[in-house]
């Protein structure tokens, strides 16, 4: 059996793209135009930016950056209505508490406090602890995680 996080199913996962990345593209590729990035040779590079190429001794640098469009920050709850969404079942909260604390990604700690109090909640532990969910703190304002 291969391995499967080198698998052809998992490289897809691994390099899938979002909605507006994905939109972008075709757009460019539907309706390609002259080049839209400025660029400019240089001498030499003490490091070498996010864009730039070299070719036969010669160092090009764009003026690209990741956002090639800027669009108007939206926040997750005005996406979602908390009231109307189902809660994340205990064993995909699980999964996903479990997949945090092996990364290197940074977490605010009180994000994973609630989580493992989520993940008490609905395993139907019925401590005192477990009666004011996340979800149910976000309705009340108590706790907040987004950083504006």
């Amino acid at each position: 059996m291969t391995n499967l996080k080198n698998g052809p199913r998992w490289k897809l996962v691994g390099n899938a793209v979002t909605v507006g990345v994905a939109r972008w593209l075709v757009d460019r590729l539907h309706a390609p135009s002259s080049v839209v990035v400025q660029n400019r040779e240089v001498r030499s590079l003490d490091r070498w930016p996010d864009a730039a190429y070299g070719e036969g001794g010669r160092i090009r640098v764009f003026e690209a950056s990741a956002w090639p469009l800027r669009h108007d920050y939206r926040h997750l709850l005005d996406l979602l209505a908390p009231s109307e969404s189902a809660p994340l079942s205990h064993r995909a909260a699980s999964g996903f508490l479990e997949r945090a604390s092996r990364s290197r990604l940074k977490f605010l700690p009180a994000f994973l406090a609630d989580l493992k109090e989520h993940i008490v909640f609905m395993r139907g532990d019925p401590s005192p602890e477990s009666k004011s969910t996340p979800a149910r703190r976000l309705d009340t304002g108590r706790t907040q995680h987004a950083v504006d």
